[in-house]
This record gives structure tokens, sequence and C-alpha cells, in this order.
């Protein structure tokens, strides 16, 4: 038989594109039909942002002139440049029972690869990791920004995961009122700022299977009609919380105005924030412009903080809250800059309230130490819920610098606990009085020491 492979250029070949599935699939019950005229919306390189620097093919391969098989390839710029990866993604892929149509499809997207310099092909993206994700949401009753800053935030270290931009968000929230209630979109909160969601939908996919790849005004009313039928709920999305960065180091400006003022920033910028891969690409990239491939130095990096400061958090009890008019609110803890935390003194953690994490906010509170001198405190004026005594705080990433950097000024340093998910156990002990002055001599040896008697 003749195979031929077509890139598809014309509205007659991405109608074969479309219809493809609806061919193979026609008599599964399983199988939800997409919405032909959304996937065509999808697949437009004019209306779907994502397309602005990205590249895409279609490829069909007829067998005696049906189509049998197809396939798109996308090329992402923005890929290539974060990742250092000549790499394409293969999507929409279908073929009916005909291994032979594969093999020249196939083919046929390898040159096409290798002519665009791509060294490899992974997949399926359909065109991208989110896009068939999302049924669509226009004039929604709900604050979308907030929800692309918290899922780009909690999953900016995923593999393959690229920001998704404002335009593209939108684009793939079109039609989210139609599938969803604002209820169903939750948001926690630390600071006044979202730093988790969770948003479900309805499951609408049995009426999906209805409209058969079309919707008409007269299906379109009967959906909205049944819509409040609807008793099955999917979880869409989930994201944040701990996951988000929660530190990063003062400026010099905020370092002093936070010593000289009380001034506290209270923002984590995200984008600040890079893995350790973006951080070799960025200074590998700088590189290239002096060096060769062959004369490229040797970059050593040293990962301990990286690895260990999200690793650890330091858990602070509240003894005492002062409430003076005048002053303000001071929650008195069990530790400090005089104890165990004085990376706070140059650098923003975020402070949990662990038994309560969304008990809202109230007003500013200063958190000091156990320490009878002045600079024995943690952070000025940092927005805190109704903090009660007996109650605990956690400073989050405290697993680099901030145990080397402990002090036994008047208190023993604290235990160490490590946790997993079925287990806890101690792995230092709590410092005891004896331990904090062993290393003393207060009288010669043999001789009684009053001091220590009385």
């Amino acid at each position: 038989m003749d195979y031929e492979i077509k890139g598809v250029s014309d509205t007659k070949q991405l109608n074969d594109f479309i219809a493809l599935p609806y061919i193979i699939y026609n008599d599964d019950p399983h199988w939800v039909p997409p919405i032909k005229s959304e996937l065509k919306r999808t697949l437009s390189l004019e209306k779907n942002p994502y397309f602005s620097d990205t590249t895409l093919q279609l490829f069909n391969c007829y067998k005696t002139g049906e189509i049998c098989s197809q396939v798109a390839i996308i090329i992402n710029k923005q890929h290539q440049q974060k990742y250092g990866e000549k790499t394409a993604f293969f999507g929409f892929f279908e073929s009916i029972n005909d291994p032979t149509a594969v093999v020249y499809l196939f083919e046929k997207i390898e040159q096409y690869c290798i002519f665009n310099g791509i060294e490899s092909i992974e997949g399926p993206f359909n065109p991208n990791h989110y896009s068939e994700l999302g049924l669509k949401a226009d004039q929604f009753d709900m604050d979308l920004e907030h929800l692309r800053d918290v899922f780009n935030d909690a999953f900016s270290q995923n593999w393959h995961f690229l920001p998704v931009s404002q335009s593209e968000y939108l684009f793939c929230a079109k039609y989210l009122n139609l599938v969803t209630y604002p209820e169903l979109i939750q948001f926690v909160e630390h600071k006044g700022k979202p730093v988790a969601a969770i948003q479900f939908v309805l499951d609408i996919n049995p009426y999906l299977q209805k409209f058969v790849g079309k919707l008409n005004v007269l299906r379109y009313l009967h959906f909205l009609s049944e819509k409040k039928k609807i008793k099955k709920i999917i979880v869409y999305a989930v994201g944040g919380g701990f996951a988000s960065f929660t530190t990063r180091a003062f400026t010099t400006s905020e370092l002093l105005l936070q010593q000289s003022t009380g001034y506290f920033p209270g923002k984590i910028n995200s984008s600040k924030n890079v893995s350790l891969k973006d951080f070799g690409q960025e200074i590998t990239n700088t590189l290239l412009e002096y060096f060769t491939l062959e004369d490229l130095p040797e970059l050593i990096l040293e990962p301990g903080r990286s690895i260990a400061s999200p690793n650890q958090f330091l858990v602070l009890k509240v003894h005492r809250v002062k409430i003076r008019e005048g002053v303000g609110r001071w929650l008195v803890t069990d530790g400090g800059i005089g104890t165990n935390s004085l990376p706070t003194y140059y650098e923003y953690h975020e402070v949990f309230l662990v038994n309560e994490v969304v008990r809202p906010i109230i007003g500013k509170a200063t958190i000091i130490g156990p320490c009878c001198f002045a600079a024995d405190i943690v952070y000025k004026n940092n927005p805190m819920p109704n903090v009660k005594p007996g109650e605990v705080l956690a400073i989050m990433d405290t697993g680099a610098y901030f145990t080397s950097l402990e002090s036994s000024f008047g208190f023993p340093r604290p235990a160490i606990v490590a946790v997993t998910p079925e287990n806890h156990y101690r792995i230092r002990h709590r410092e005891t009085f004896d331990e904090m002055v062993g290393r003393d001599h207060y009288k010669k040896e043999g001789e009684k020491n009053e001091v220590f008697c009385h």
C-alpha cells in the first residue's frame, strides 16, 4: 500500500488531524471526546499565546488517501534555554493498528528534528505539560493571578516545568466558570499572601461524551440546566504550602532598616530563587561568552546550604505574650539570637504558627528570646496571628548555619530531632548544665569548688 506523510498546512489536513481520534475511539465507551472547536483553538498559532516563541508542526500519515496516523512536534525555545537541551516534544499521537504507518511517521519526524538541530524527542505533551489539565474561565469571581503565582511557585522544581505566563493562563482558563464554583477553589494565606491553593472541578465528562466533540446552543443550554445536578468533583490542581520558598537574604537596605527602625520586609520573591542546576547553567552561559567548549574551566559547587537549609526548621515555644500601649506586642520564646537564631539577624525566614498555620494575621509582633540583653530578637514587627502562651512557632529553612552558630549564652543548646513519614528519633540531646561548663576549670585538681556546691 502507498503511505504518504504530510505536514499539516491547510484546513482540510487540520480537520483530518482532529478527526482521527473519533475514528479510532468511536466505539470506546470510556473515551471522552474533546470539543473540536476548543482543540482547534489550542492548536492555533495565532490564538494560543504558548506558541509565541514555540514552534508547532503537525504531521498526518495517509494510507491510500485516508488518514491513519498522526503526531505533533513542539520545539520550545524557552525550554532549550532553561535546561540547555536541544529537545523537541511530541504529542497528539494517534494511529490505527498499522505499525508500518507509525514507522513511516516517526521516520519523517526524525528527519524534521535533525533538520532543526534537535538531538532528542520526549513526550507526550499535548502540546505542553498543563494544556490538557484545564478546562478554561472568563469573568470568574476569583483571583486567577494568585492561582497562577501559587502554582508557578509550587511546581517550579518539577521536571520540565516552565512558568505559565499571564496570557497563557488566561487562555487556558477561558471557561472555568462552566466547570466549577468559586467555593471549590480555596487558598491558604500566610501574612496576607496566598501560599497554597486547591482547585476542584465538576466531573462533566459524561456530558462531554454526549456532545461527541460538537457543542451547539441547544446542547449548551441543556448542560447549564443539568450542571446543578452534578454531584461528583475532581481534584484539578493542588500546590503551594511549605514547598514554596520560605527564606532569602536581607538586602543591605532591609538589614539597615530592620535594625534601625524595626522595618520588616515580609516578602519572598520566588523569582529570585533558582535551583542549583539553574544557578550552574547561568554561570556556564556567562563563561561560554569568554571560553570555547574545549577550554571551559571546571565549575565546582559546594551545595551544602542548598541541601541542608530546607531540611530543618527551628521550633520555638512561646512562654509569654506582652502587650504594652505604645510599645506593641512581644512574643517571648525559648530561643533567640543569643542562643540559636543568629541568621535571622541578616536573613528573612518565614515564621509559622505550628498548631494553626492558617490562623489569620491580627497585627505585628516582635519575637524575642529569653536572654536579658536588648539584641536577643528574632524579628521585629513580624505580622503574626493571635499567639497564646504555650503555642509553638516554626522558623523555616534553618538547616544551614543556625546549628553551627548556636551559643550557650545563659541557656543550653536545644535537642535536634529527625522526622520521617514513619518515625521520629532524637539525633542530638538537649545540652545539660554540666556540658555547658564542662570545659571550664574553676579549681585545682582535687580541691572543692564552693561555687558549684551551692
